[in-house]
């Protein structure tokens, strides 16, 4: 028999506890991570937000507002950031930036803290210091 007369054979499923992509409250942690690295490395905050935006449609609701959550303070961040970039002439800014460090770091904690228990963000539209 040749291998043009053999059927096809079907993929083997993948054993369990494996998966081919990155799941979904693996993806939160990371994004926290990669916000947290951030600080050091900026370009890892807008992998982070990257990531966020990918994952957010195919993930339960729990993740989804880790992610809007996730999202809302980076851009949150990056107006912050922005304006105090701006303001430094006039001093104010590293005040603004300083404050921006502050209220970044507590969020990204704590949903990270939230994440790794797989609980839900309390508010992900909102401004304040804590997930």
């Amino acid at each position: 028999m040749t291998d043009l007369d053999s059927p096809a054979r079907a993929p083997e499923p993948e054993p369990a506890g494996k998966s081919s992509g990155l799941g979904g409250w693996d993806a939160v942690k990371l994004v926290y991570v990669l916000y947290l690295v951030g600080f050091f490395v900026p370009l890892c905050a807008l992998a982070g937000v990257i990531v966020a935006y990918a994952k957010r449609g195919s993930v339960g609701e729990a993740e989804a507002g880790h992610f809007a959550f996730q999202i809302r303070s980076f851009w949150i961040g990056f107006v912050a950031i922005t304006a105090g970039a701006l303001l430094t002439l006039l001093l104010v800014g590293w005040l603004v930036m300083a404050v921006w460090g502050v209220w970044a770091l507590a969020r990204f904690i704590t949903g990270l803290l939230k994440a790794l228990e797989s609980q839900p963000v309390a508010d992900p539209d909102g401004f304040g210091f804590t997930a």
